[in-house]
């Protein structure tokens, strides 16, 4: 739609900011959020509600879930596309009647973005992973009217060339299925034991997570991550734990027992 188009459809606009951030309130829950579509796998979006009333933010969190260890140049922008698309079909109507400066002063950014490969998780706008601009680019600002305008030019920074995108090395999904089964191996071997002359048993479905070693599993150079990995079982509550004895002694006697293989427990 071009800009004039919507002058035109504007000169007899009457509704209010409030009216407005209202609807995109009470309607965010009924976009389709979760398991969108986009190359390389799935994502699920996630969209503070209070944001949109309190400053007038629509601020989009992404969890991305690749098919395969890949990353590509639309990663950043298809989410986006899909949210925002949806809500312009939505508010069709409601937007053709307010003014283009209500919809200037509401913005739109992009809060978060990790890719969960496997028992993976990859943080891109906390570590180093893209550059600088780019992670800027990502997070700033775009203002409803620019969106709602010309999405495509408006998301034209969300394009990241292949080249400035990080590359996984060789054998990574081998090396992280092997991490997995690692985990699992050593939890499924300490699950039942004793302690101190007592039995004991652990839950039976812990978070296993794989993360990137922090010192050296990335090289900022050829900007390929290394299937380096720190492990870790998580979300094994003290009231989760079956023991009849101290469980404090007990978790710490784990932890170190975890440690000797190489697994943070907590």
């Amino acid at each position: 739609m071009r800009l004039i188009d919507i002058q035109e459809e504007l000169e007899q606009s009457n509704v209010t900011r409030e009216e407005l951030l209202n609807q995109i309130h009470n309607i965010l829950y009924s976009i389709n959020t979760f398991r969108v579509p986009v190359t390389n796998g799935v994502a699920s979006l996630s969209i503070p509600r209070q944001r949109v009333l309190e400053e007038g933010q629509i601020s989009i969190g992404v969890s991305y879930y690749p098919i395969e260890p890949e990353c590509n140049e639309n990663m950043f922008k298809e989410p986006m596309v899909h949210f925002l698309k949806e809500l312009f079909e939505i508010l069709d109507e409601t937007l053709k009647k307010t003014d283009p400066t209500i919809l200037s002063g509401i913005k739109i950014n992009c809060i978060g973005y990790a890719m969960y490969y496997k028992e993976g998780i990859l943080n891109f706008l906390s570590r180093d992973l893209i550059d600088r601009l780019d992670m800027v680019n990502i997070m700033s600002d775009i203002s409803l009217l620019d969106a709602y305008t010309n999405l495509d030019l408006a998301l034209s920074d969300h394009v990241i060339p292949i080249d400035r995108l990080p590359r996984f090395g060789g054998e990574y999904s081998l090396a992280m299925d092997k991490a997995i089964k690692r985990i699992k191996t050593i939890y499924l071997a300490h699950k039942k034991g004793k302690f101190r002359g007592l039995p004991y048993q652990l839950p039976d479905n812990p978070i296993t997570t794989v993360h990137q070693n922090q010192s050296s599993s990335w090289d900022e150079h050829s900007r390929v991550l290394l299937p380096i990995f720190d492990l870790s079982i998580s979300s094994v509550p003290m009231n989760s734990i079956e023991y009849e004895g101290d469980k404090v002694e007990l978790r710490n006697a784990l932890i170190k027992k975890f440690e000797h293989f190489g697994i943070q427990f907590n």
